[in-house]
């Protein structure tokens, strides 16, 4: 299995940031969470600034804003790269950023200083979520406990196991205090995705349209977006099938019902096409554009 190499609706950085070899274990999909304290507030492109200077190329993949504030998540490099922000020993099979076939870095950052994971991890944690579910990283943490201040042992690590840890936990540096990022978090809050609104850079949040379709009257349908959990249904499933009409289909060939990243991305393709704001949403004009193309 494999996902997309760029989340939708993120940013992508310009500079050259390192792509890492990932060898090892081949069989486990992970997510590392990072807390950037330094500095304290910034926005990603902020973060990614003092990344580069600091540091040159090494870092994450992607770096989210926990703040309703119009930010968009900035991402590095693509998902099958390993990225440089955990340790590396100079060993190739058991430096800890070198460790699975998917292995994605991600950092959370907050403007306001605060801790980003005391208050749930933000409004485009959602997209984050269904991005890395294309990639089959299971939604559970790997420790067992997210607020567990132990590292894990290193047969843990250097296992299969799959889905969710902290970057305290990872045997990154033996015999060493850990940091503390991340701070406690709810796992609810984090599989629920405690959305308090869309982000600001995204089109209304309206949940159904009226589509007026040539010789038929008229026919009300929902909005589509990538949301967590992800949206199913039979106008799912017609969209996924008029998307493949017009020559879009779902890099997966699907039209399962279900409005996951290769849906997302074969409606970028379509919107691109038709010259529409390419959001990856279905709304009244790309529904309009599927119906009475």
């Amino acid at each position: 299995m494999s996902g997309s190499a760029w989340m939708p609706g993120a940013d992508r950085d310009p500079r050259h940031w390192a792509c890492y070899t990932m060898s090892g274990n081949t069989s486990s999909r992970r997510v590392v969470l990072h807390w950037t304290a330094s500095p304290r507030t910034a926005s990603p492109k902020s973060q990614a600034d003092y990344m580069h200077q600091g540091t040159g190329s090494t870092g994450y993949h992607l770096i989210v804003p926990v703040d309703d504030n119009g930010y968009r998540p900035l991402q590095l490099r693509p998902a099958g790269c390993g990225a440089g922000s955990l340790k590396n020993t100079g060993d190739l099979h058991t430096s800890p950023n070198k460790q699975g076939s998917v292995l994605v870095q991600v950092a959370m950052v907050c403007t306001t200083g605060d801790d980003p994971f005391t208050k749930g991890p933000g409004p485009w944690w959602p997209q984050v979520l269904d991005w890395l579910d294309g990639w089959g990283i299971p939604r559970q943490y790997v420790a067992g406990d997210w607020n567990a201040n132990r590292v894990m042992s290193t047969s843990d690590w250097y296992s299969a196991k799959s889905g969710y840890t902290a970057h305290k936990q990872v045997p990154e540096i033996p015999n060493t205090p850990r940091k503390p990022d991340p701070g406690p978090v709810n796992s609810a809050v984090m599989w629920d995705g405690a959305v308090p609104s869309p982000p600001p850079t995204q089109p209304p949040s309206s949940t159904r349209v009226t589509i007026d379709v040539k010789g038929s009257g008229t026919v009300t349908v929902r909005m589509l977006k990538p949301t967590s959990p992800i949206m199913k249904g039979e106008d799912v499933r017609a969209a996924q099938q008029l998307l493949k009409l017009r020559g879009h289909a779902p890099a997966d060939g699907r039209t399962d019902g279900q409005y996951g990243t290769n849906s997302v991305e074969a409606c970028k393709r379509f919107q691109k096409a038709q010259r529409l704001q390419t959001d990856g949403w279905v709304g009244s004009k790309t529904w309009d554009a599927l119906l009475n193309g």
